[in-house]
């Protein structure tokens, strides 16, 4: 196995990255809020989903293991905790909220409306370069984080297979909090706390796993990137099921 790269992020980098990410989290609220008071959405589901959303990050380092992927925080910033070489900071947990409230909740909303498997595919291709597009500015202007190892050929300094995996993962995640909530009532609602960790987790094992092997055996980029190839697939297959055949409660 390669060795856990170490460095240190930039502190202008990172305390804009905190501030997007921050400001992306606030706009979901809002969207979430506006919601509520049009009575399309429940008041006990945004909170709830927020503090689903606040517990990813403390189960991400397994997914940065299988990814070989690492974080890196400045030097005056606070860490929360370490797991497997990985540091948890606040701009984990705000990236988190962002992305889940974002591509999670834009899930919800157009299944719930019934959106065409077309234009839910557009919106997916949207959230995926919109995540290539931050990974790139994070990874080469704030260094806020690397991949190493074998990873598959890569797309604007990131391999090629994550930013898909990473918001069709969250994209179910949030898909599958909403079921929760909409299928439970009384005390169980708080099943809906962990299920966007869990379900992230699932699906992102579930189709990454062709990746990750290659990663763990550093085959050669050609046989890396047809694996990666392999990790699509596997995507694409389960956010088809997603799109087409996913009964929509209200």
């Amino acid at each position: 196995m390669p060795p856990i790269p170490t460095g240190l992020a930039s502190p202008a980098g990172y305390a804009i990255a905190i501030t997007v990410t921050v400001s992306g989290t606030l706009l979901a609220v809002a969207w979430m809020g506006w919601d509520v008071a049009k009575g399309r959405l429940p008041l006990s589901f945004p909170p709830l989903f927020l503090v689903s959303a606040l517990l990813c990050p403390f189960a991400d380092p397994g997914g940065s293991v299988t990814a070989n992927f690492q974080y890196f925080l400045s030097a005056d910033s606070t860490v929360l905790a370490t797991t497997f070489g990985r540091p948890i900071g606040f701009l984990q947990i705000s990236t988190w909220t962002c992305w889940m409230g974002l591509y999670g909740y834009a899930a919800i909303y157009t299944l719930r409306r019934k959106w065409s498997p077309l234009r839910l595919w557009a919106l997916y291709a949207a959230c995926v370069i919109l995540n290539t597009a931050a990974q790139w500015l994070w990874l080469n202007y704030a260094s806020l984080f690397t991949y190493y190892g074998s990873q598959p050929f890569r797309i604007l300094g990131v391999p090629f297979v994550w930013p898909f995996l990473t918001v069709g993962a969250v994209m179910v995640a949030g898909v599958a909090a909403w079921f929760v909530h909409s299928q439970t009532t009384g005390y169980r609602k708080l099943f809906v706390l962990p299920t966007a960790s869990v379900a992230f987790m699932a699906c992102y094992a579930a189709t990454a796993w062709p990746t990750t092997f290659a990663l763990g055996t550093e085959l050669p980029i050609l046989w890396s990137s047809l694996l990666g190839m392999m990790s699509l697939l596997l995507v694409f297959g389960v956010l088809d099921l997603l799109f087409r055949r996913y009964p929509t409660p209200r």
